[in-house]
């Protein structure tokens, strides 16, 4: 607990120790487990990751097209050009 007014510890209470594995067996299980659910949503965020490049790929080719079929671009007309 902290004083508002001038910033001090009042009371301070530790945490709860951690408690260790009773059975090492059981503890290397579910540390292989977390490993393969941290493998899994890597390749997960991977495959998103490389389709979202083929995508923007298909819309950059399209628009590449797009740009070629409608020929060169004039330039817009200046005030200058005008007089």
């Amino acid at each position: 607990m902290v004083d508002a007014e001038s910033k001090t510890v009042l009371s301070y209470t530790p945490g709860r120790p951690k408690s260790k594995p009773t059975d090492l067996f059981q503890e290397v299980d579910r540390i292989k487990a977390t490993e393969q659910t941290r493998d899994r949503r890597f390749e997960k965020q991977l495959d998103v990751h490389r389709r979202q490049g083929a995508a923007m790929e298909q819309r950059f080719d399209g628009l590449l097209k797009k740009a070629k079929d409608a020929g060169p671009i004039k330039p817009g007309l200046r005030d200058i050009d005008l007089d």
